[in-house]
């Protein structure tokens, strides 16, 4: 696998739920038609490349150091929050692997690549669209353009503050209609937040 893929692998998988992180790893697998006697030694090296690297971190310490990566990256300033996280000291060269590879790419819009739209979510779909688990059907196939994350207005006419349904998009389903097809997006750790 290449070195960007595996990051962006890693990546993905700190904004899947531990519990679900074989499924996903299988999910990519079968997606990918690979059916190879080798996909439990890639879930466990995956996995164990994951739980020895930015795994240690929670999803708190992640965002901060995603964002000192895109703001003021340096190896010191990743060095010292890593401090300040009490991570040991044998996570520190897996962590500032990926963080200088996650820097390298960033330009390239390799990760974070976003589906946004005009329309809304309010609080009577915000209910369904969590108990169903996805949204909308789209015209266009998030997967063609490599979006990974989708961004939808939400709860306009409550306050000044810009709010947002941010959430990771885990797989598309095309759906057939009339004349054409759509693509339901299926997604993971949904949340809003404000601008």
């Amino acid at each position: 696998m290449k070195e960007l893929n595996k990051i962006k692998l890693l990546y993905d998988l700190h904004y899947v739920p531990s519990h679900k992180r074989i499924d996903f790893l299988q999910s990519l697998l079968e997606a990918e038609h690979n059916t190879s006697r080798n996909q439990s030694e890639f879930i466990k090296s995956t996995l164990d490349e994951f739980y020895n690297s930015i795994g240690v971190l929670n999803a708190k310490q992640f965002e901060s150091l995603i964002h000192t990566i895109k703001t003021e990256y340096s190896l010191s300033t990743v060095c010292r929050k890593l401090d300040l996280y009490n991570i040991k000291a044998e996570y520190f060269e897996p962590i500032l692997n990926f963080c200088k590879t996650y820097h390298q790419n960033i330009d390239t819009s390799n990760f974070n690549e976003i589906l946004s739209t005009d329309s809304e979510i309010t609080l009577e779909n915000f209910k369904k669209i969590m108990k169903q688990g996805w949204i909308g059907d789209w015209e266009n196939n998030p997967e063609d353009d490599n979006l990974s994350v989708v961004k939808i207005p939400a709860f306009t006419k409550s306050g000044k503050k810009k709010r947002f349904f941010l959430a990771k998009i885990l797989k598309t389903i095309p759906v057939s209609y009339k004349d054409k097809t759509r693509y339901r997006i299926y997604f993971l750790n949904p949340r809003i937040v404000i601008l």
